[in-house]
Protein backbone atom coordinates (compact mmCIF):
# COMPACT_ATOMS: atom_id res chain seq x y z
CA UNK A 1 0.00 0.00 0.00
CA UNK A 2 1.17 3.56 -1.14
CA UNK A 3 0.96 6.03 2.08
CA UNK A 4 2.05 9.81 2.23
CA UNK A 5 3.84 10.61 5.11
CA UNK A 6 3.10 13.95 5.93
CA UNK A 7 5.78 16.14 6.64
CA UNK A 8 8.75 15.36 4.45
CA UNK A 9 5.99 14.39 2.41
CA UNK A 10 7.40 11.26 1.07
CA UNK A 11 5.03 8.55 -0.70
CA UNK A 12 6.71 5.10 0.71
CA UNK A 13 5.23 1.79 0.62
CA UNK A 14 4.03 0.71 3.71
CA UNK A 15 5.19 -1.01 5.68
CA UNK A 16 8.17 -1.73 4.27
CA UNK A 17 9.93 1.36 3.96
CA UNK A 18 9.48 2.67 7.37
CA UNK A 19 13.09 2.25 8.40
CA UNK A 20 13.88 4.97 6.26
CA UNK A 21 11.90 7.42 9.06
CA UNK A 22 13.83 6.17 11.97
CA UNK A 23 18.26 6.36 12.53
CA UNK A 24 19.62 4.79 15.50
CA UNK A 25 16.51 5.15 17.42
CA UNK A 26 15.83 8.92 16.19
CA UNK A 27 13.10 10.79 14.11
CA UNK A 28 14.75 11.68 10.80
CA UNK A 29 13.53 13.37 7.65
CA UNK A 30 14.51 10.78 4.89
CA UNK A 31 15.42 13.37 2.62
CA UNK A 32 18.04 14.97 4.49
CA UNK A 33 18.82 12.24 7.57
CA UNK A 34 18.38 15.73 9.77
CA UNK A 35 16.29 15.05 12.94
CA UNK A 36 12.64 16.08 12.37
CA UNK A 37 9.28 14.95 14.62
CA UNK A 38 6.68 15.78 11.66
CA UNK A 39 6.86 12.76 10.09
CA UNK A 40 6.69 10.60 13.24
CA UNK A 41 3.84 12.32 14.56
CA UNK A 42 1.86 11.18 10.60
CA UNK A 43 3.51 7.61 11.06
CA UNK A 44 2.04 7.59 14.80
CA UNK A 45 -1.69 8.58 13.77
CA UNK A 46 -1.69 5.56 11.17
CA UNK A 47 0.08 3.21 14.28
CA UNK A 48 -2.62 4.62 16.20
CA UNK A 49 -5.42 3.40 13.67
CA UNK A 50 -4.54 0.31 13.44
CA UNK A 51 -3.33 -0.44 17.34
CA UNK A 52 0.22 -1.22 15.82
CA UNK A 53 1.80 -0.61 19.55
CA UNK A 54 5.69 -1.32 18.20
CA UNK A 55 4.83 1.37 15.86
CA UNK A 56 3.43 3.90 18.47
CA UNK A 57 6.93 2.92 20.46
CA UNK A 58 9.04 3.73 17.49
CA UNK A 59 7.59 7.08 17.06
CA UNK A 60 7.48 8.08 20.58
CA UNK A 61 11.00 6.94 21.56
CA UNK A 62 12.54 8.49 18.46
CA UNK A 63 10.50 11.94 19.23
CA UNK A 64 12.26 11.77 23.03
CA UNK A 65 15.65 10.51 21.71
CA UNK A 66 15.83 13.55 19.49
CA UNK A 67 15.51 15.53 23.08
CA UNK A 68 18.15 13.41 24.94
CA UNK A 69 21.05 15.32 26.25
CA UNK A 70 19.03 18.95 25.45
CA UNK A 71 16.27 20.62 27.05
CA UNK A 72 14.93 20.95 23.71
CA UNK A 73 14.76 19.55 19.89
CA UNK A 74 16.96 21.31 17.62
CA UNK A 75 16.84 20.51 13.89
CA UNK A 76 20.50 21.74 12.11
CA UNK A 77 18.28 21.83 8.59
CA UNK A 78 20.03 24.39 7.21
CA UNK A 79 23.54 23.61 9.30
CA UNK A 80 23.44 25.66 12.49
CA UNK A 81 21.52 23.47 14.51
CA UNK A 82 18.43 25.94 14.63
CA UNK A 83 14.98 25.08 16.14
CA UNK A 84 12.24 24.76 13.53
CA UNK A 85 9.00 24.95 15.66
CA UNK A 86 6.67 23.28 12.71
CA UNK A 87 8.53 20.43 14.50
CA UNK A 88 8.73 20.82 17.58
CA UNK A 89 5.15 21.90 17.15
CA UNK A 90 4.63 18.12 15.74
CA UNK A 91 6.59 17.02 18.40
CA UNK A 92 4.53 18.05 21.12
CA UNK A 93 1.01 17.10 19.49
CA UNK A 94 2.17 13.65 19.41
CA UNK A 95 3.14 13.27 23.22
CA UNK A 96 -0.46 14.90 23.87
CA UNK A 97 -1.45 11.90 21.91
CA UNK A 98 0.45 9.79 24.28
CA UNK A 99 -0.35 11.43 27.19
CA UNK A 100 -3.92 11.04 26.38
CA UNK A 101 -4.14 7.34 25.59
CA UNK A 102 -1.77 6.94 29.16
CA UNK A 103 -4.79 8.73 30.57
CA UNK A 104 -7.43 6.70 29.03
CA UNK A 105 -5.62 3.53 30.25
CA UNK A 106 -5.74 5.17 34.28
CA UNK A 107 -2.52 3.83 34.43
CA UNK A 108 -3.07 0.56 35.90
CA UNK A 109 -3.65 -2.28 32.88
CA UNK A 110 -2.42 -2.40 28.87
CA UNK A 111 -4.40 -0.88 26.19
CA UNK A 112 -5.07 -1.15 23.23
CA UNK A 113 -2.69 1.88 23.20
CA UNK A 114 0.11 0.45 25.72
CA UNK A 115 2.59 -1.53 25.51
CA UNK A 116 5.12 -3.47 28.69
CA UNK A 117 7.95 -1.05 27.84
CA UNK A 118 9.61 0.41 30.99
CA UNK A 119 10.72 3.52 29.00
CA UNK A 120 7.46 3.90 27.10
CA UNK A 121 5.79 3.99 30.96
CA UNK A 122 8.34 6.53 32.29
CA UNK A 123 7.63 8.67 29.35
CA UNK A 124 3.49 8.44 29.50
CA UNK A 125 3.53 9.42 33.17
CA UNK A 126 5.74 12.42 32.89
CA UNK A 127 4.02 13.22 29.60
CA UNK A 128 1.77 15.78 31.19
CA UNK A 129 4.47 18.01 32.80
CA UNK A 130 7.17 17.40 30.31
CA UNK A 131 4.25 18.73 27.63
CA UNK A 132 4.01 21.81 29.63
CA UNK A 133 7.85 22.34 29.82
CA UNK A 134 8.32 21.82 26.51
CA UNK A 135 4.98 23.85 25.28
CA UNK A 136 6.90 26.42 27.49
CA UNK A 137 10.01 26.51 25.93
CA UNK A 138 8.07 25.97 22.16
CA UNK A 139 6.42 29.11 22.92
CA UNK A 140 9.59 31.50 24.03
CA UNK A 141 10.49 31.14 20.19
CA UNK A 142 8.74 34.58 19.75
CA UNK A 143 8.39 38.37 19.65
CA UNK A 144 5.45 40.74 20.55
CA UNK A 145 4.14 42.92 17.79
CA UNK A 146 1.27 45.33 17.87
CA UNK A 147 -0.52 44.28 21.01
CA UNK A 148 -0.26 40.49 20.99
CA UNK A 149 2.74 37.57 20.46
CA UNK A 150 3.96 36.45 16.76
CA UNK A 151 5.56 32.86 17.03
CA UNK A 152 8.58 32.38 15.14
CA UNK A 153 9.31 29.72 12.33
CA UNK A 154 12.33 29.21 13.15
CA UNK A 155 14.98 30.02 16.26
CA UNK A 156 16.96 32.41 13.27
CA UNK A 157 14.29 34.83 12.88
CA UNK A 158 15.12 35.84 16.86
CA UNK A 159 18.09 37.06 15.22
CA UNK A 160 20.83 34.59 16.68
CA UNK A 161 22.72 34.23 13.13
CA UNK A 162 21.94 36.70 9.62
CA UNK A 163 20.60 33.63 7.93
CA UNK A 164 18.36 35.57 6.02
CA UNK A 165 18.57 38.14 3.88
CA UNK A 166 18.20 41.36 5.31
CA UNK A 167 15.17 43.27 5.37
CA UNK A 168 15.25 46.52 4.11
CA UNK A 169 11.43 47.49 3.82
CA UNK A 170 8.64 48.96 5.39
CA UNK A 171 8.10 48.51 8.97
CA UNK A 172 4.88 46.13 9.76
CA UNK A 173 3.84 46.49 13.32
CA UNK A 174 7.20 47.06 14.70
CA UNK A 175 8.50 43.28 13.60
CA UNK A 176 11.92 42.80 14.34
CA UNK A 177 14.02 42.75 10.74
CA UNK A 178 14.92 39.27 11.44
CA UNK A 179 11.14 38.20 11.78
CA UNK A 180 10.19 37.47 8.22
CA UNK A 181 5.90 37.06 9.35
CA UNK A 182 5.92 33.98 7.95
CA UNK A 183 1.88 32.95 8.60
CA UNK A 184 1.66 29.33 8.93
CA UNK A 185 3.41 28.47 11.77
CA UNK A 186 1.95 31.41 13.73
CA UNK A 187 -1.45 29.30 12.88
CA UNK A 188 0.14 26.18 13.64
CA UNK A 189 1.51 27.12 17.14
CA UNK A 190 -1.54 28.66 17.99
CA UNK A 191 -3.17 25.03 16.96
CA UNK A 192 -0.69 23.30 19.09
CA UNK A 193 -2.30 25.78 22.12
CA UNK A 194 -5.46 25.13 21.52
CA UNK A 195 -5.55 21.36 21.13
CA UNK A 196 -3.03 21.33 24.45
CA UNK A 197 -5.55 23.74 26.69
CA UNK A 198 -8.61 20.90 25.54
CA UNK A 199 -6.05 18.13 27.06
CA UNK A 200 -4.42 19.40 29.68
CA UNK A 201 -4.85 22.64 31.76
CA UNK A 202 -2.05 24.86 31.19
CA UNK A 203 -0.52 27.21 33.52
CA UNK A 204 -2.06 30.74 33.12
CA UNK A 205 1.16 32.16 31.17
CA UNK A 206 0.42 29.23 28.22
CA UNK A 207 -3.54 29.70 28.39
CA UNK A 208 -2.64 33.62 28.15
CA UNK A 209 -0.24 33.30 24.70
CA UNK A 210 -3.78 31.88 22.92
CA UNK A 211 -5.31 35.30 23.57
CA UNK A 212 -1.79 37.32 22.88
CA UNK A 213 -1.20 34.67 19.79
CA UNK A 214 -4.83 35.57 18.08
CA UNK A 215 -4.41 39.31 18.71
CA UNK A 216 -1.22 39.06 16.74
CA UNK A 217 -3.26 37.46 14.03
CA UNK A 218 -6.22 40.20 14.20
CA UNK A 219 -3.30 43.01 14.33
CA UNK A 220 -1.39 41.32 11.01
CA UNK A 221 -4.92 40.86 8.95
CA UNK A 222 -5.88 44.44 9.55
CA UNK A 223 -2.11 45.56 8.80
CA UNK A 224 -1.88 43.69 5.77
CA UNK A 225 -3.42 43.77 2.69
CA UNK A 226 -5.54 41.62 -0.29
CA UNK A 227 -2.87 43.17 -3.55
CA UNK A 228 -6.01 43.68 -6.20
CA UNK A 229 -3.89 46.44 -8.47
CA UNK A 230 -1.82 45.94 -11.43
CA UNK A 231 0.80 43.61 -8.97
CA UNK A 232 -1.87 41.24 -9.17
CA UNK A 233 -2.09 40.55 -12.57
CA UNK A 234 1.27 40.54 -13.11
CA UNK A 235 1.92 38.54 -10.59
CA UNK A 236 -0.64 35.61 -11.56
CA UNK A 237 0.30 35.57 -14.61
CA UNK A 238 4.29 34.94 -13.34
CA UNK A 239 2.82 32.15 -11.17
CA UNK A 240 1.21 30.64 -13.67
CA UNK A 241 4.52 30.73 -16.01
CA UNK A 242 6.74 29.64 -12.96
CA UNK A 243 4.33 26.71 -11.73
CA UNK A 244 4.27 25.41 -15.36
CA UNK A 245 8.13 24.45 -14.78
CA UNK A 246 7.70 23.08 -11.41
CA UNK A 247 8.05 19.42 -10.89
CA UNK A 248 9.41 18.91 -14.45
CA UNK A 249 12.69 17.45 -15.10
CA UNK A 250 15.43 18.50 -17.88
CA UNK A 251 18.66 20.75 -18.16
CA UNK A 252 16.77 23.73 -20.26
CA UNK A 253 13.58 23.42 -18.00
CA UNK A 254 16.06 23.73 -14.44
CA UNK A 255 17.54 27.02 -16.51
CA UNK A 256 14.30 28.91 -16.80
CA UNK A 257 13.26 27.47 -13.13
CA UNK A 258 16.16 29.56 -11.97
CA UNK A 259 15.82 32.53 -14.12
CA UNK A 260 12.54 33.00 -13.22
CA UNK A 261 13.03 32.40 -9.20
CA UNK A 262 16.15 34.68 -9.45
CA UNK A 263 15.07 37.57 -11.59
CA UNK A 264 11.54 37.48 -10.83
CA UNK A 265 10.72 35.80 -7.11
CA UNK A 266 14.06 37.05 -5.61
CA UNK A 267 14.51 40.36 -6.54
CA UNK A 268 11.34 42.41 -8.48
CA UNK A 269 8.63 40.44 -6.51
CA UNK A 270 10.94 41.06 -2.90
CA UNK A 271 11.12 44.64 -4.27
CA UNK A 272 7.25 45.31 -4.32
CA UNK A 273 6.94 43.04 -1.03
CA UNK A 274 9.05 45.37 0.75
CA UNK A 275 6.88 48.44 0.08
CA UNK A 276 3.28 46.31 0.27
CA UNK A 277 2.65 44.31 3.26
CA UNK A 278 0.83 41.35 0.84
CA UNK A 279 -1.39 38.45 2.58
CA UNK A 280 -2.75 37.33 -0.21
CA UNK A 281 -4.06 38.47 -4.02
CA UNK A 282 -7.73 39.52 -5.65
CA UNK A 283 -6.92 35.75 -7.43
CA UNK A 284 -6.95 34.21 -4.13
CA UNK A 285 -3.46 32.70 -4.11
CA UNK A 286 -2.12 33.52 -0.35
CA UNK A 287 1.16 34.78 0.39
CA UNK A 288 3.24 32.03 2.94
CA UNK A 289 4.85 35.51 4.64
CA UNK A 290 4.91 39.12 4.49
CA UNK A 291 8.67 39.02 4.02
CA UNK A 292 10.00 36.42 1.90
CA UNK A 293 9.95 35.94 -2.18
CA UNK A 294 7.33 33.95 -2.29
CA UNK A 295 8.60 31.10 -4.77
CA UNK A 296 6.86 28.54 -2.88
CA UNK A 297 4.09 27.66 -4.56
CA UNK A 298 2.57 24.56 -2.60
CA UNK A 299 2.42 26.93 0.50
CA UNK A 300 -0.71 28.28 -0.75
CA UNK A 301 -2.17 25.26 0.41
CA UNK A 302 -0.42 25.06 3.50
CA UNK A 303 -1.92 28.10 5.01
CA UNK A 304 -5.64 27.23 3.72
CA UNK A 305 -5.06 24.10 5.60
CA UNK A 306 -3.73 25.87 8.82
CA UNK A 307 -6.30 28.11 8.81
CA UNK A 308 -9.24 25.55 8.47
CA UNK A 309 -7.23 23.79 12.04
CA UNK A 310 -7.27 27.17 13.78
CA UNK A 311 -10.83 27.83 13.39
CA UNK A 312 -11.87 23.63 13.66
CA UNK A 313 -9.59 23.98 17.51
CA UNK A 314 -11.47 27.51 18.12
CA UNK A 315 -14.30 25.77 17.55
CA UNK A 316 -13.54 23.06 19.96
CA UNK A 317 -12.26 25.65 22.64
CA UNK A 318 -15.66 27.67 22.28
CA UNK A 319 -13.03 30.61 21.81
CA UNK A 320 -14.97 33.51 20.12
CA UNK A 321 -13.17 35.65 17.79
CA UNK A 322 -16.34 36.64 15.26
CA UNK A 323 -13.87 39.25 13.78
CA UNK A 324 -11.12 36.63 12.96
CA UNK A 325 -13.49 33.86 12.16
CA UNK A 326 -14.97 36.12 9.33
CA UNK A 327 -11.69 36.87 7.55
CA UNK A 328 -10.27 33.48 7.80
CA UNK A 329 -13.08 31.78 6.46
CA UNK A 330 -13.24 34.90 3.43
CA UNK A 331 -9.81 33.71 2.90
CA UNK A 332 -10.22 29.81 3.11
CA UNK A 333 -13.04 30.19 0.71
CA UNK A 334 -11.06 32.27 -1.67
CA UNK A 335 -8.30 30.31 -1.52
CA UNK A 336 -9.70 27.20 -1.91
CA UNK A 337 -11.73 28.97 -5.59
CA UNK A 338 -8.15 29.37 -6.54
CA UNK A 339 -7.67 26.20 -6.64
CA UNK A 340 -10.64 25.43 -8.01
CA UNK A 341 -9.96 28.12 -10.91
CA UNK A 342 -6.72 28.00 -11.73
CA UNK A 343 -5.63 25.29 -14.46
CA UNK A 344 -1.95 26.08 -13.65
CA UNK A 345 -1.92 25.80 -10.46
CA UNK A 346 -4.06 22.15 -10.61
CA UNK A 347 -1.71 20.93 -13.23
CA UNK A 348 1.06 21.84 -10.95
CA UNK A 349 -0.57 19.81 -8.04
CA UNK A 350 -1.46 17.01 -10.43
CA UNK A 351 2.10 16.83 -12.04
CA UNK A 352 3.68 16.75 -8.22
CA UNK A 353 0.92 14.79 -6.31
CA UNK A 354 2.44 11.22 -6.02
CA UNK A 355 5.32 12.85 -4.45
CA UNK A 356 4.14 15.39 -2.29
CA UNK A 357 1.66 15.65 0.82
CA UNK A 358 0.01 18.99 -0.53
CA UNK A 359 -2.52 17.48 -2.42
CA UNK A 360 -3.51 15.51 0.67
CA UNK A 361 -3.35 18.67 2.70
CA UNK A 362 -5.81 20.39 0.16
CA UNK A 363 -8.36 17.50 0.16
CA UNK A 364 -8.55 17.78 4.15
CA UNK A 365 -9.01 21.55 3.87
CA UNK A 366 -12.05 20.87 1.65
CA UNK A 367 -13.68 18.78 4.64
CA UNK A 368 -12.79 21.43 6.85
CA UNK A 369 -14.40 24.02 4.81
CA UNK A 370 -17.47 22.19 4.54
CA UNK A 371 -17.60 21.49 8.20
CA UNK A 372 -17.04 24.72 8.65
CA UNK A 373 -20.23 25.82 6.43
CA UNK A 374 -18.61 26.84 3.08
CA UNK A 375 -21.05 25.35 1.03
CA UNK A 376 -20.45 25.43 -2.73
CA UNK A 377 -20.68 22.72 -5.30
CA UNK A 378 -17.31 23.68 -6.97
CA UNK A 379 -15.89 22.35 -3.34
CA UNK A 380 -17.07 19.10 -3.75
CA UNK A 381 -16.33 18.60 -7.71
CA UNK A 382 -12.32 19.89 -6.81
CA UNK A 383 -12.44 17.59 -4.08
CA UNK A 384 -13.39 14.55 -6.38
CA UNK A 385 -10.48 15.82 -8.83
CA UNK A 386 -8.23 16.12 -6.51
CA UNK A 387 -8.45 12.71 -5.16
CA UNK A 388 -7.77 10.63 -8.63
CA UNK A 389 -4.51 12.02 -8.47
CA UNK A 390 -3.26 12.15 -4.43
CA UNK A 391 -2.15 9.07 -2.72
CA UNK A 392 -3.23 8.38 0.49
CA UNK A 393 -1.77 9.80 3.37
CA UNK A 394 -0.78 8.01 7.05
CA UNK A 395 -4.22 10.45 8.37
CA UNK A 396 -6.08 9.16 5.37
CA UNK A 397 -7.11 12.78 4.36
CA UNK A 398 -4.22 14.56 6.52
CA UNK A 399 -1.89 14.47 9.12
CA UNK A 400 -4.55 15.49 12.37
CA UNK A 401 -6.56 12.66 13.76
CA UNK A 402 -9.59 15.24 14.46
CA UNK A 403 -10.75 14.99 10.63
CA UNK A 404 -10.34 11.10 10.48
CA UNK A 405 -12.31 10.41 13.27
CA UNK A 406 -9.85 8.92 15.92
CA UNK A 407 -9.85 11.76 18.58
CA UNK A 408 -9.47 11.12 22.72
CA UNK A 409 -12.58 10.95 24.38
CA UNK A 410 -11.44 13.36 27.00
CA UNK A 411 -12.60 16.14 23.99
CA UNK A 412 -16.57 14.82 24.18
CA UNK A 413 -18.89 11.81 25.30
CA UNK A 414 -20.52 12.40 21.52
CA UNK A 415 -17.36 10.90 19.12
CA UNK A 416 -18.26 9.11 16.75
CA UNK A 417 -16.45 7.31 13.52
CA UNK A 418 -13.96 5.49 15.96
CA UNK A 419 -12.97 2.90 12.88
CA UNK A 420 -10.06 1.20 12.11
CA UNK A 421 -7.51 2.38 9.50
CA UNK A 422 -8.70 -0.53 6.72
CA UNK A 423 -12.20 0.58 6.91
CA UNK A 424 -12.13 4.24 6.62
CA UNK A 425 -8.97 3.37 4.11
CA UNK A 426 -11.02 0.40 1.56
CA UNK A 427 -13.85 3.63 1.46
CA UNK A 428 -11.71 6.13 0.58
CA UNK A 429 -9.73 4.30 -2.10
CA UNK A 430 -13.19 2.64 -2.95
CA UNK A 431 -14.37 6.28 -3.95
CA UNK A 432 -16.58 7.04 -1.10
CA UNK A 433 -14.80 9.21 1.80
CA UNK A 434 -16.60 9.00 5.02
CA UNK A 435 -15.06 11.74 7.74
CA UNK A 436 -16.36 12.30 11.43
CA UNK A 437 -15.84 14.87 12.92
CA UNK A 438 -15.42 15.80 16.88
CA UNK A 439 -18.25 16.58 17.71
CA UNK A 440 -20.32 13.45 15.54
CA UNK A 441 -21.00 15.40 12.71
CA UNK A 442 -19.74 13.05 9.83
CA UNK A 443 -19.31 14.14 6.08
CA UNK A 444 -19.48 11.88 3.38
CA UNK A 445 -18.04 12.97 -0.32
CA UNK A 446 -18.81 10.20 -3.16
CA UNK A 447 -16.03 10.81 -5.45
CA UNK A 448 -17.09 7.98 -8.10
CA UNK A 449 -19.82 10.63 -9.12
CA UNK A 450 -22.92 8.82 -7.90
CA UNK A 451 -24.93 7.57 -4.81
CA UNK A 452 -25.46 10.79 -3.06
CA UNK A 453 -26.68 14.07 -3.20
CA UNK A 454 -27.55 17.15 -1.59
CA UNK A 455 -28.82 20.67 -1.35
CA UNK A 456 -27.38 23.69 0.16
CA UNK A 457 -30.38 25.77 -0.12
CA UNK A 458 -33.07 23.17 1.71
CA UNK A 459 -32.71 22.31 5.47
CA UNK A 460 -32.90 18.64 4.62
CA UNK A 461 -30.50 16.50 2.65
CA UNK A 462 -31.77 13.79 0.21
CA UNK A 463 -30.16 10.38 0.36
CA UNK A 464 -30.70 9.43 -3.40
CA UNK A 465 -29.90 5.74 -4.41
CA UNK A 466 -28.59 5.63 -7.64
CA UNK A 467 -30.74 3.61 -9.14
CA UNK A 468 -33.44 5.69 -8.40
CA UNK A 469 -34.49 8.38 -11.25
CA UNK A 470 -34.66 11.67 -8.76
CA UNK A 471 -34.24 14.32 -11.15
CA UNK A 472 -32.30 16.70 -8.57
CA UNK A 473 -29.41 13.45 -8.40
CA UNK A 474 -25.92 15.43 -8.27
CA UNK A 475 -23.25 13.54 -10.34
CA UNK A 476 -20.72 14.19 -7.60
CA UNK A 477 -22.40 15.44 -4.50
CA UNK A 478 -21.96 15.77 -0.36
CA UNK A 479 -23.41 14.54 2.67
CA UNK A 480 -22.88 16.21 6.01
CA UNK A 481 -25.03 14.36 8.59
CA UNK A 482 -25.24 15.54 12.58
CA UNK A 483 -25.98 12.29 14.44
CA UNK A 484 -29.04 10.40 12.79
CA UNK A 485 -30.36 13.39 11.28
CA UNK A 486 -29.53 14.56 8.21
CA UNK A 487 -29.20 18.63 7.74
CA UNK A 488 -27.23 21.05 5.85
Amino acid sequence: MKLTILGSCTVVAWPKDITAFFKNGHAIDPRNGSQMEMDALSIYHFANFSNDDKLKTLCVEGVHNNLAGNSFWRHGVWGHEEVHLRFTSSALRLLLLEQQNYSQSDGSQKSATLIASTKRARYQKTAKQQVIELLTKHCDFHERIGSGVWFYHDSIESGELPFYPQWHGDDFLNASASNKLILNTQLDTLTTLLIANKTLELPTPLSAMIDDGLDALEAYWQASINEKGWFNVLDSMMTAIYSVFLGRKGRITKKLQLVIKQFYYNKFRLKVKQCKPIRSFKSGFQERDIRLTGGALEYHVVNIWDMCKLLLWLKVNNVQRPTLETNLLAEIRSGLAYLHRSTFYKSFMKRVGQTNGFCNEALESIILALYLGIREQWLVSLYIEICSYSPPSAGVLGIDPIVTGRISDTFTDDIAGNKSIDSIHKSYLAGISEVSMFDGTKILINTNKEAFMYEFDDTSLVWSNRNQKDKRMAPSSVMILQGSKESS
